[in-house]
């Protein structure tokens, strides 16, 4: 239970990782995403707090929104810098990581996000049938839609030419700029639900955090079976290597 509930949040932003490199490219900023969607979605938290100190029904979901708003924005900027602009991705994503670290610490002041209401960590910290932790079914949610969504669909079909080969992709007809935007900005969203994970595990928000994370999860991606260079990778390979991880992780620490 322990360890279901401390991968969901960068297990989360492998996926998103992982479908940018299946497009032989890569997101460096899942982290500053991440950071900037809980800042986000914990100032809206405080900003919606009623005179009496207590939370509205329409609370939480109102700041997941935002913050998955925020993850979605940041996440189609990479998508538009890497399509439209010709920037390579790891550069992209790296000066947008930096962005938005700044952009955290300009609304933070430097400072951390604390005091929330403590209803939002309890809701997505609780444990279903006291056995299995909300944390775990977000990632499950969404790992299970990308692994629909690349072996069910057109769209994964698509990237997996797109990282095969690009230019025979481009003369076949793909609209590779819009492609990217897509991919790029469901990463954006992966890194933001992380985000909304971190946010309730610690019940505060940094401009800093989880800054380990960023060559964690290139490395969960890579050790998955996911070429860097693009055109092969699978969801299964990378929840396993997140596991694995995890329990080498756990069992250390005991």
């Amino acid at each position: 239970q322990t360890m279901f509930a401390q991968f969901p949040e960068f297990g989360l932003m492998s996926l998103g990782v992982m479908l940018c490199m299946i497009t032989g490219g890569i997101d460096l900023s899942v982290v500053g995403v991440a950071n900037l969607t809980s800042i986000t979605s914990g100032i809206v938290l405080k900003a919606l707090v009623t005179s009496d100190g207590s939370l509205p029904w329409y609370g939480i979901p109102v700041s997941m929104l935002c913050g998955i708003a925020v993850g979605l924005v940041a996440g189609a900027l990479n998508g538009v810098l890497v399509a439209k602009i010709h920037i390579p991705p790891i550069l992209a994503t790296l000066g947008t990581y930096e962005l938005f670290l700044g952009i955290g610490i300009i609304f933070t002041k430097g400072k951390a996000i604390s005091k929330l209401p403590i209803d939002y960590s309890n809701l997505i910290t609780r444990k279903l049938f006291g056995l299995i932790p909300v944390q775990l079914i977000i990632f499950a949610i969404m790992a299970g839609l990308i692994s629909f969504l690349l072996s069910r669909t057109t769209y994964g079909t698509r990237i997996y030419m797109l990282g095969t080969n690009s230019k025979a992709a481009e003369f076949s007809g793909l609209d590779t700029s819009k492609l990217l935007i897509k991919t790029y900005a469901l990463s954006g969203i992966c890194s933001a639900l992380g985000g909304l994970v971190m946010l309730a595990n610690y019940n505060s928000a940094r401009a800093d955090y989880g800054t380990v994370y960023t060559l964690q999860c290139i490395l969960i991606v890579v050790l998955g079976g996911v070429d860097p260079n693009g055109g092969k990778g699978r969801t299964s390979g990378v929840v396993f290597a997140i596991l694995v991880l995890q329990m080498l992780s756990s069992g250390l620490n005991m």
